[in-house]
């Protein structure tokens, strides 16, 4: 099968394998805030020569419009590679995490005759520092550089449940790849082993990526993949999050290009979406009465109680509406 059934270049034509290269995994629907991460990355790298990836099974003509732009813009260059849309139709989704989280398995195939190393970022990211030192870490006698899952209770949880024999469990929106070693380690044929067993993974993609590169990973500073969940009241977590934090990554079901997520930490997607060729595209409304039920509990928790019942009587109309 061909991987890529089409491959489009934006902007600077001049890229080689030096420059530091980012990929990303995406669907059609995640090009804003892929957008915005793009922004932040270039905002807080002026100095450096990066070079943007973007896997998808379909981009938009007014997607591709924007990103044309934006490459032109900034004088870099974004390489799309439109990938075979059936390619992981057997594998399983949900309604929170598409089956374009499986996208980062075909990086290294993809990309293998473009750079040796590549950092691979999910879209739910904001970069706020420099990436420079990232630069310098060693990985040449691993596959990946990761960071631990922050979330104790799912780390203890999916090391227990994989069987992971060196108490160790990442999470996989930030990894920092070694193309050569992980064509080497043959990781894409280890990957189809394990999806072959036809075992249920609480996870999906990240549980398999951790029992294939098990002690095969360099674990890297938290900075550069610091977990927050922006569905919880402010008082219940310390939010005066480091200064020195790389990515901020906002894990969880809540994003903050939606219209329920108020959580204060929303702000950092907020500075750079308003500097970005994205600004005016309005936050995601609630569609699902599922999202109407976030949308009351999220007024609720911010005391706007009238709103909160509004939201949560719409939720039970649309709900038995379903049901129907």
């Amino acid at each position: 099968m061909n991987i890529v059934r089409e491959k489009i270049i934006y902007g600077n034509k001049n890229a080689n394998r030096n420059d530091f290269h980012i990929v990303f995994g995406i669907d059609d629907d995640f090009v804003r805030p892929l957008g915005v991460l793009m922004t932040s990355i270039i905002e807080n790298n002026k100095n450096e020569s990066i070079v943007f990836h973007i896997i998808s099974k379909y981009i938009s003509k007014e997607n591709r419009r924007i990103i044309k732009q934006f490459a032109v813009e900034n004088n870099i260059s974004i390489n799309i590679y439109v990938i075979d849309k059936d390619i992981f139709e057997n594998l399983p989704k949900t309604e929170y995490i598409s089956r374009a989280t499986y996208n980062r398995f075909l990086i290294p195939n993809i990309l293998k005759d473009i750079t040796d190393k590549v950092l691979y970022l999910d879209a739910d990211i904001i970069c706020l520092n420099s990436i420079k030192l990232l630069k310098k870490i060693n990985i040449d006698n691993n596959i990946v550089g990761v960071v631990e899952e922050a979330n104790k209770y799912v780390k203890k949880q999916q090391i227990k449940e994989l069987k992971l024999k060196f108490n160790k469990y990442f999470n996989a929106g930030v990894m920092y790849i070694n193309i050569k070693n992980w064509m080497k380690y043959d990781v894409n044929n280890k990957i189809l082993n394990v999806l072959k067993s036809k075992k249920k993974f609480m996870f999906n993609d990240q549980d398999i990526l951790n029992i294939v590169l098990e002690n095969k990973c360099t674990y890297i500073d938290k900075v550069y993949n610091y977990g927050f969940d922006v569905r919880y009241k402010p008082n219940r977590y310390v939010y005066n999050l480091p200064e020195n934090i790389i990515f901020l990554h906002y894990v969880g079901k809540f994003k903050p290009w939606q219209k329920w997520c108020m959580h204060p930490v929303k702000n950092f997607f907020e500075k750079y979406s308003s500097i970005s060729l994205w600004k005016d595209v309005p936050l995601d409304e609630p569609k699902t009465y599922k999202q109407m039920k976030h949308m009351g509990k999220s007024y609720s928790i911010y005391n706007k109680k009238i709103k909160a019942i509004y939201w949560y009587l719409k939720y039970a109309i649309y709900k038995i509406k379903s049901k129907l």
